[in-house]
This record gives C-alpha cells, sequence and structure tokens, in this order.
C-alpha cells in the first residue's frame, strides 16, 4: 500500500494529489470570496446589507465559507483595535466599536445569550459611572440602554430584512438560472429581451450598451442577433415613442462606437426624403450625433469614409441623385455634422445639372404670344372691314365679338 503511494505513476498517488490539489482551489477559491466581501464592505459600507444577506445565503450552503469568513472579520477587528485603525473601525474609540456592534447584533445576542450580553452592559454602565469619557460616547453609552429597554426594535427590524433580503437574492438566483436554461437555445430572445428593458428607461442607461457589447464580444452569434434587432427596429421605427425610440438609437450607437456591431449594418438605412420618416430621421439623427460625442467628428469622418466600406455607406451617402445629395447634405448639416459631407459636396459639383421642368410653361407662353398677335390682326381686319364710325359703342363691341367668333370658328 505504501509502495502505491510512493510510486508516481501509480492511481493511488494521482488520486491522492488530485484531492489535495482540489482542497487548496477550494481553500483559495473560499480566500478570495471572504477577502473580496470584505474589501467591498469598507469601501461602500452602504452595502453592508447585502454584502450580508449574500454571505449569509452562502453560509446556508458552505458553512465553512461564513466561518472562515467570521474568524477574519474578528482577527481584522482584534488588529484594528490594537493598531487604532480608524479607517476600519470608523470610529473614535473602541467604546463607539463596541456600542456599534451591540447595536447590531444585540438582539440576536439576547436569544442567544442573554446572560453574556447582560455583562456587557453591566460593563457599559461601569464606563458610565467612571466618568472618564467625552459627552459624545456617554450618549452613545445612553442611547444603546435605551435600544435595550426597547428590546431592539430596530436591530430586529434589521434582521426581518436581512432574512427577506437573503429570500429575495435566493429567488432572483433561482429565476436567473432558470431563465438562462430558457433561453438557451433562443439566445435571440435575450438580445430582444435586453433591448426591450432599454427601451422602457425614462432615460438611457450606459448599463444596457456594456451589457449589450459584452455579450457580442463573447459570442458572435449575439453579433448577428443585434443585427436582426437593428434592421427590425429601424423598420418599425415609427411604431415607438419619442422615448423609446431615443434609447434604442444610443442603445445601437453604443454598440457602433465600440465596434460591438460591424458597420455595414448601416447599409440598411436610406437617407433620402421618399425613404425616410420623421421617426427615422429623428433616430439617424440621434445615432450619429450620440456617435459624434463618443469618437469624435474626425474619427467619426475617417471611418465613414473608409474606402473598404464605400458600398456599405452609399445608402447614407447617396451620390448617384442630385436630389438625394443635396437631401443628405442638408440632413447632416442641420444636426450640425455638416464636416461629413465635404465629399457629398464635390460629388454633387461633378453631377451634370437637371434642367429644370419648365417646357410646358413655356409652350403655354408662346401660344398665348401667339393668341395676341392673332387677336390683334383679327382687330385690324375688323376696322378695314367695318367703318367704325358709323357705329356706337355698343354697337362696336357686339359687332367686334361677332367677328372675332366668326373668325375662330372659321379657323
Amino acid at each position: 500500500m505504501m509502495r502505491d503511494f510512493q510510486d508516481k505513476s501509480s492511481e493511488a498517488f494521482q488520486r491522492l494529489s488530485w484531492d489535495a490539489l482540489r482542497n487548496s482551489i477550494n481553500s483559495l477559491g473560499r480566500g478570495l470570496f471572504c477577502r473580496s466581501c470584505i474589501k467591498s464592505q469598507l469601501v461602500s459600507p452602504a452595502f453592508t446589507d447585502v454584502l450580508a444577506a449574500l454571505v449569509s445565503l452562502v453560509n446556508t450552503k458552505f458553512p465553512q465559507v461564513g466561518k472562515l469568513l467570521l474568524t477574519r472579520i474578528v482577527l481584522q477587528l482584534k488588529r484594528a483595535c490594537k493598531r487604532n485603525d480608524m479607517r476600519q473601525l470608523l470610529a473614535a474609540t473602541n467604546v463607539e466599536v463596541a456600542v456599534g456592534f451591540v447595536k447590531e447584533c444585540g438582539a440576536l445576542l439576547q436569544d442567544i445569550t442573554s446572560l453574556c450580553l447582560r455583562g456587557v452592559f453591566e460593563r457599559f454602565r461601569g464606563i458610565l459611572h467612571e466618568g472618564e469619557i467625552s459627552k459624545r460616547v456617554q450618549f452613545l453609552i445612553e442611547g444603546l440602554f435605551a435600544i435595550r429597554k426597547a428590546k431592539f426594535q430596530g436591530s430586529q427590524l434589521f434582521v426581518t430584512n436581512l432574512i427577506l433580503l437573503s429570500k429575495n437574492i435566493r429567488s432572483l438566483m433561482r429565476s436567473l438560472l432558470m431563465i438562462t436554461w430558457i433561453l438557451r437555445p433562443t439566445l435571440m430572445e435575450l438580445c430582444i429581451m435586453l433591448l426591450e428593458c432599454c427601451s422602457q428607461e425614462r432615460t438611457y442607461l450606459p448599463y444596457y450598451g456594456l451589457l449589450g457589447q459584452r455579450l457580442c464580444m463573447i459570442n458572435k452569434v449575439h453579433q448577428e442577433n443585434f443585427e436582426k434587432c437593428f434592421v427590425q427596429q429601424y423598420s418599425m421605427i415609427h411604431r415607438l415613442e419619442t422615448n423609446k425610440l431615443l434609447n434604442v438609437a444610443k442603445f445601437f450607437s453604443h454598440l457602433f462606437g465600440t465596434d460591438a456591431l460591424p458597420w455595414h449594418v448601416l447599409a440598411y438605412i436610406r437617407l433620402t426624403e421618399e425613404d425616410t420618416t420623421l421617426s427615422s430621421r429623428i433616430f439617424i439623427k440621434i445615432l450619429f450625433q450620440e456617435l459624434s460625442k463618443q469618437l469624435g467628428l474626425w474619427l467619426l469622418k475617417k471611418r465613414l469614409e473608409d474606402p473598404t466600406m464605400e458600398d456599405s455607406f452609399e445608402s447614407i451617402f447617396p451620390k448617384d441623385d442630385p436630389n438625394s445629395t443635396q437631401f443628405a447634405i442638408n440632413f447632416y448639416t442641420s444636426i450640425g455634422l455638416g464636416g461629413l459631407t465635404e465629399r457629398l459636396r464635390d460629388n454633387l459639383k461633378s453631377l451634370p445639372q437637371q434642367v429644370p421642368a419648365t417646357a410646358p410653361l413655356e409652350s403655354w407662353g408662346q401660344f398665348g404670344l401667339m393668341l395676341v398677335g392673332l387677336t390683334t390682326n383679327l382687330i385690324k381686319s375688323w376696322n378695314q372691314s367695318v367703318s367704325v364710325q358709323k357705329l356706337t359703342v355698343a354697337e362696336r363691341g357686339i359687332s367686334l365679338f361677332w367677328f372675332i367668333s366668326s373668325s375662330f370658328w372659321g379657323l
């Protein structure tokens, strides 16, 4: 048996080595968790309740983790008291530390070791009688006695809230596991859900953009799904409320600005007067303005003028039709991004100028001139054929009318 343990190639030796490695890994993981909790509490004391609930939840499944954390906290407290480390004690004297500790744990100590708690309060009463403490510490101790007289109602409420918080965290973890299991085969639903949550916020939260960016970086499938989401959202952008529209535009702007989404997706946008609506123009405006804020106008212009992406950007920088080119120039200039239109302006100058559609008007003008000339000739002929001086004014009008009418009918 001893030979098997000494032989490094034997199964028994390898199993023993693996058990030792597993124990060391578990010990290392427990230590890292405890150290992270302690550091997090020192940095953010406001989240002490949340960390305590998390630790209590972990302790129900892994009691050795809770024991290790408690041991480290007690050792750290002793060390801080000896060194008088104010940053860790968060108090001016050791008496204040003791008062704070009893306030937080008094209800639990009352149920578990009421006799020991009574001895602690006797010591507090002796400190008051000695009179060697400041007025501030004296008030703290008197307040502690008042809390004890009220049977630690505030602390009991804290314990109750802590239990409820632990239950909520446990329920949340179960829900997340269930959602992950349900959405595992349909990753598209995860992207849709993230985008929908982002659009429901009152104002855009960068958290959603960062989360979407992380998903795209982790798995290319998420990137392809967000591309489909972009096409789908733009096609139905006229159905979104203004607030949702702004959030969606800023979300995709973050993905484009961080290269989480490829820029060839912009080929789906056609920036012409006929192919855009008021909603789609607002979406495009917010999208490019946010990109300008993230990248800067110079870098944004450089990305949009990339020769390898020219085919993808033809739809947002139309160059084939002068009217569409002029519309795009006016649009970018109106949103404060006129610097992106230099190539469009040069291209507009090189395009053949369209002849204004005035041919029908000119034809009508020529017809009017011809009509006026014909009428003048008829009046001259009437003057020559009729003795105008012998007729009254009324007779002249009637005679001229009949003469012109008979002449036109004769034509």
